[in-house]
């Protein structure tokens, strides 16, 4: 039995006992109003059949047990919880809040000599806080089920979804950076509507003057020039005839914007003496709660939307408000960004809002239209992992996008076919000059796409599950009633999918071998050609069973 004590801000003891059988500790009125707007759980955790551990802000699982393990979470930035579990991958315990709004800090520290972890979970209380409940769920089941159980605690609701979150990207970032202007754009547009993309987003670079490329001498002062958004006319001239070309062309129409962010060379950064966070000389990182600011980011944000007639806005860094119960920012920075959405919606009420890795969380469910996965450049195997740990974090039903998938011209097509496969395990996304494809790299993004969309109603629709070997993706599988689409790496996940699969399964081969198949299935290489032995599914490859 594990004990727990609730304590105060102040330090003074306001709860002690046993976790109760159903795991959970309800944190009622009486406690919140004791709390002095702080409370802090703290507990021992047994090391017991315990071989690794997960918190939202990893990409991956942890196959070691850390003699620290921290997590910073508010309504902006992660959620909390800690899951441990042993090499079997089930889960050993899970600690948990079902308040996913509020600062908190969860730290675990290793005790050799109790051969325990000592816990505790600091949350800062406010007035809007609701009771809610501290969990340790022990049950026994494949820890990543465990973040559905937290997003089912937490009674947060999967909304309806525009259809036209589900529709392939087109992005402007690794493409092309900040060395935008008008020709670019009118090629790749044209372009990415041709080849089958039904948004276009064109991200950092349109509201400053200069033209660069993010390279290891330009980052270190990258956002020096943003925080006045205002489209340049000097780099972008004839930008809202573009948008409008664009648009009927069938393409939605994004903007990037980093709302928090004050460049050091903008005049508001000097009037601030403090920021939140931020990169001395580069930007700040203002606090949502200043009115002023706030005020004035959201006016101009929301004119840029309506004077461009925009179809939705790229919303970045969100999660750089910085977590702190000791001086809690969370509750400031959701009102902002709910202020900021719904001023968007206003204007368009189906508008398509793209949040990123971080700060895609269950409590972010109710404010993003889609969720993207974490910049990972040139690495299809991390952009797959990465679609995974969102489709865990937020369920099935959800927009969850790929980063934008690239690669050099000369690469092999076997992998730019790699690449296709794994970004439309989620909703894929491209980022690279369309007019420098390859021919063979233009027809294998054709051909995906097009994979895309014939299963993009199971995908939007279907229950999506995965399994973890240690720190890595086994596969990944999305079915309903009748069909499965399944992501596997190797014969023994191939095996375990097929197993009791529905009456039509369509099989991606996303590991490094041929894997070898049971008879019935009809086979294809990864450029889409039918193989004439179904024994067999090549690398990259696709096999269809129909029972």
């Amino acid at each position: 039995m594990i004990s727990a004590t609730i304590y105060a801000a102040g330090g003074s003891e306001i709860f002690r006992d046993a976790f109760p059988d159903n795991g959970r500790i309800e944190i009622d009125r009486k406690i919140l109003a004791a709390s002095e707007r702080r409370l802090t759980l703290s507990l021992q955790i047994p090391i017991l059949d315990m071989h690794g551990y997960w918190k939202p802000d990893l990409y991956r699982p942890v196959m070691q047990l850390h003699w620290t393990i921290r997590l910073d979470s508010a309504a902006n930035c992660n959620y909390p919880l800690l899951i441990f579990f042993n090499m079997a991958g089930i889960n050993r315990l899970s600690v948990y809040s079902t308040n996913l709004c509020d600062d908190c800090r969860m730290e675990a520290k290793m005790n050799q000599q109790t051969g325990c972890y000592e816990l505790t979970a600091v949350m800062s209380i406010s007035e809007a806080t609701e009771p809610f409940a501290f969990v340790l769920d022990g049950e026994p089941l494949p820890w990543s089920d465990m973040p559905g159980r937290v997003l089912q605690a937490a009674d947060e609701e999967i909304p309806a979804f525009p259809t036209a979150a589900w529709d392939p990207v087109y992005c402007s970032w690794y493409a092309v950076h900040a060395a935008l202007d008008m020709d670019y754009l009118e090629r790749n547009t044209a372009k990415a509507a041709e080849l089958g993309f039904g948004t276009f987003i064109v991200d950092d670079g349109w509201s400053f003057d200069e033209s660069k490329r993010a390279t290891p001498q330009t980052t270190p002062t990258w956002y020096r020039s943003i925080g006045d958004w205002r489209v340049s006319e000097r780099k972008l001239p004839g930008f809202a005839a573009h948008v409008e070309r664009a648009q009927a062309r069938g393409l939605n129409y994004l903007l990037w914007a980093a709302p928090f962010f004050i460049g050091a060379d903008q005049p508001g950064y000097s009037d601030s003496s403090e920021f939140l966070s931020g990169l001395p000389g580069n930007f700040g990182v203002f606090d949502p709660a200043d009115p002023v600011r706030a005020d004035r980011v959201i006016g101009q944000l929301g004119e840029v939307f309506s004077q461009y007639n925009l179809d939705g806005m790229k919303l970045d860094f969100l999660a750089n408000v910085p977590p702190d119960p000791t001086q809690p920012h969370g509750r400031a920075a959701e009102r902002f960004i709910a202020r900021l959405t719904n001023e968007l919606r206003k204007h368009n009420p189906k508008a398509l809002i793209e949040f990123r890795h971080f700060y895609s969380t269950p409590r972010m469910l109710r404010y993003g239209t889609q969720f993207r996965a974490n910049d990972t450049p040139f690495d299809f195997i991390e952009n797959f992992h990465r679609i995974v740990q969102l489709r865990m974090m937020l369920g099935s039903k959800v927009p969850v996008h790929s980063d934008p998938a690239c690669w050099r011209p000369d690469e092999l097509p076997e992998n730019i076919a790699r690449h296709m496969i794994a970004a439309i395990a989620g909703v894929p996304m491209l980022s690279m000059e369309l007019g420098e494809l390859s021919e063979t790299g233009e027809a294998l993004i054709r051909y995906y796409l097009e994979i895309y969309k014939t299963h993009r109603p199971l995908f939007a629709n279907g229950t999506w599950r995965f399994r973890y070997e240690f720190d890595r993706v086994a596969w990944l599988s999305v079915k309903d009633c009748k069909c499965c689409a399944a992501w596997v790496t190797d014969e023994e996940s191939a095996k375990e999918i097929i197993t009791g699969s529905p009456a039509e399964l369509c099989l991606f081969n996303l590991g490094a071998n041929p894997i070898m198949l049971p008879p019935g299935g009809t086979v294809f290489n990864y450029t889409g050609h039918r193989m004439t032995s179904d024994k067999v599914l090549p690398i990259a490859g696709m096999v269809k069973f129909r029972k």
